[in-house]
């Protein structure tokens, strides 16, 4: 599980070539895992694509599945708990600068279309 304070962590810790050997092997082993993952799913999916199975209609489906449902409620129920005045005083750019695309998004979108 994700929480902000393992993330200043990484963000405030030494570069890899200058950690203990422990570490750098423990990052470069959770690393590793992350890339796998993706791979093996975009793998498949290009695998599912080719038969036929992942249509362009299931496809779009599926995203919207995953950007709409799927990953506010990854965010809620992960991020959300480890969330606190602290953090959100530390890390306030995020939303500010979330808040902004949104905003740009909305304006540049209205008066294009």
């Amino acid at each position: 599980f994700f929480d902000f304070s393992t993330l200043s962590l990484v963000l405030s810790s030494p570069p890899l070539c200058e950690m203990p050997a422990e570490a750098a092997v423990e990052v470069a082993v959770h690393s590793l895992q992350a890339t796998l993952t993706v791979a093996l799913v975009c793998g498949v999916a290009a695998y599912l694509t080719r038969r036929g199975t992942l249509t362009p209609e299931l496809d779009r489906g599926l995203t919207q599945l995953v950007a709409f449902l799927f990953s506010p409620c990854l965010i809620f129920t992960h991020v959300g708990p480890s969330v606190d005045l602290r953090t959100v005083v530390e890390w306030w750019p995020v939303p500010a600068s979330t808040a902004l695309y949104i905003a740009l998004g909305l304006l540049f979108g209205s008066l294009l279309g």
